[in-house]
Parts: structure tokens; sequence; C-alpha cells
């Protein structure tokens, strides 16, 4: 399998396509990191909204205990503390229910931030490339053949356009004649940045 071009200006752009991929990729997964850190440390008020409600609510409740112990009129004065303290532990579960949905957020920022860019990246690069080793792989098992002068000439011929075909002194049948079969076998396999047998 041919993996990359043989000749150089053909490799440095599928080199550079290469780095460029690569440069996209950590770009988009450093931004979705990036996105994910501020969900983040939106947690942290939540957090402490949580955490001094469950301190009031421990204080409270102890106060609420030492009062009720008062002869009398101890429930009364105690039912005040307990429906504060009823308040701040609802205040700390909700704290911990927005907690649990920020992380869930900022958990799945990174992929709806950094999955869609990859994702189109990568299939746009492998359509590509994938066409272009199916390509070349041929190209090269033809080359190397020997025998394949022939049909990399009829590629050449099918597939390049006429402004470049009419540089070719090719003759009336390209096809019985070697070095034109062979000039347009070079050209083939150079349109895919590959090196004929004679480079």
């Amino acid at each position: 399998m041919k993996i990359y071009a043989e000749r150089v200006p053909r490799i440095a752009r599928q080199v550079a396509a290469d780095l460029f991929l690569v440069a996209w990729i950590g770009g988009w997964i450093w931004l979705g990191l990036q996105v994910h850190d501020q969900l983040e440390a939106l947690r942290r008020p939540t957090q402490r909204v949580g955490e001094v409600s469950d301190e009031i609510a421990a204080s409270l409740a102890n106060t609420s205990d030492q009062v009720r112990n008062l002869q009398l009129v101890g429930d009364v004065l105690a039912s005040p503390f307990d429906a504060i303290v009823a308040g701040a532990r609802e205040l700390s579960t909700a704290s911990a229910n927005g907690q649990a949905a920020i992380a869930r957020l900022a958990d799945l920022s990174i992929l709806l931030t950094a999955l869609f860019p990859v994702l189109f990246a990568l299939s746009v690069w492998l359509a590509v490339r994938g066409r272009w080793i199916r390509r070349a792989t041929a190209a090269v098992r033809l080359r190397d053949s020997g025998h394949g002068d022939g049909l990399l000439a009829a590629q050449a011929l099918t597939s390049s356009r006429l402004d470049k075909l009419a540089r070719f002194d090719v003759g009336h049948d390209p096809f019985c004649d070697p070095s034109s079969r062979r000039r347009l076998a070079t050209f083939a396999l150079h349109q895919l940045g590959l090196r004929s047998r004679a480079d």
C-alpha cells in the first residue's frame, strides 16, 4: 500500500495536509477543553452554596433541638428553626442537582465542540487520501510489474486534461509506439506524484 508520494511537490503537499489535519484536530480538542473548564468553573459557586446550606442546616438543627427541650414553649419556638432547616436542606439538594447537571453539560461540551469539526476533517482527509492511495497503489503495482505501460498510458489518455496531453507528440496510435506509451505512462505516474522506472 502506497501511503505517501515519491516526488517532492506531491509529498510536500501530503505532509502539509497531514500537519494541518493534526493541528485542526488538536485545536478543536483544545477549544473543547476550554469550554469544559469554563463550565466546570460554574460548579464552584453552586458547590459553595450547597456547603453553606449544609452548615446552616446543621447549625440550626442543633439550635432547634436545644430550643425544643424548653418546657411548654419549646415546640412553638422550634418550628421556625425547623422550617429554615428544611429550606436549607432543599437548597443543598438543589445545589447538588445543579452541580451534577453542570458536570454532565461540561463533559458533553467536549463532544459537542470538537466532535463534528474533527469528524468532518477526518472524513474529507480519508476520502481524498483514500482515493489517492487506491490509485497510487495500483499504479505502483503496474509500474513495478514491468509490463503496465499500456494501462498507465490508457489512464493518462482517459483522465488527463487535453491541454496537458497536447504537449505530448504521441503519434497516430500511441499504443503501437513504445516510446509514446512510455512517455504517457510516465506522465500518469507523475500526475500521482510517483516516479517512473526511468526516474
